[in-house]
């Protein structure tokens, strides 16, 4: 009786393929529709098909690799809350060591905020070695702030973040990214959807795809 499956059946829609993070459970309205979930956190108990990111592996790459390097006092630039964090959290606790302790906020998430963290970092006699964030495009605002203030990337601090960005090569320090799969992403998920609709009462496939750590000279 949901509005929204009443007009997806007007419109004769045979599929749905929703990109969302966190999927705890489908609302109730895709119940008379296939649902195809792309982009979400591996989730054994939904009964629809997925194609998913595993956020927590990939902050355990992220920040081993970091360990690997010798970067011991390693802050999380990502909201704790997160699954990437969490996994960043895991890592460094398996390691032995605990998160570098830095009050910084990330309400905004903005690349203005983290020009200004950067400036604040580099300038700074105690500070990590190392620094991994959840978003590159704010990873570059604070890597911009720490190289303007005299700072310099890798030698005084390792910088990584999660996501693919396109200009993480042509920064001034290359920056080292951990990436989702983007070009397999959509061919996998159309591959989804045409065997959901050639078989709708098969069981659900759940597709896990693996993240792709890239390095470059800011790691």
């Amino acid at each position: 009786n949901s509005p929204w499956m009443k007009t997806f059946q007007a419109l004769q829609i045979e599929a749905l393929v929703l990109v969302s993070v966190d999927v705890k459970s489908l609302p109730e309205w895709c119940s008379g529709i296939p649902a195809i979930l792309v982009g979400c956190s591996p989730n054994e108990s939904l009964t629809c098909d997925y194609l998913a990111l595993d956020r927590n592996e990939a902050g355990i790459t992220g920040t081993k690799y970091l360990l690997s390097r010798g970067r011991k006092r390693i802050f999380i630039a990502a909201s704790n809350i997160s699954t990437f964090a969490k996994g960043c959290h895991k890592a460094l606790r398996e390691a032995g060591y605990s998160p570098y302790e830095f009050p910084w906020t990330l309400n905004n998430r903005s690349e203005q905020e983290a020009l200004i963290l950067g400036h604040t970092l580099a300038k700074q006699k105690t500070r990590p070695d190392g620094i991994i964030f959840g978003d590159s495009g704010v990873a570059a605002g604070f890597m911009r702030g720490f190289i303007d203030a005299k700072g310099k990337i890798p030698d005084d601090l390792a910088v990584l973040s999660y996501d693919y960005f396109p200009h993480a090569e042509m920064l001034s320090v290359p920056l080292t990214t951990i990436e989702q799969p983007i070009g397999t992403l959509a061919s996998v998920g159309v591959e989804l959807v045409r065997n959901r609709l050639a078989n709708p009462s098969a069981p659900p496939v759940h597709i896990t795809q693996p993240h792709k750590l890239i390095i470059r000279k800011s790691g």
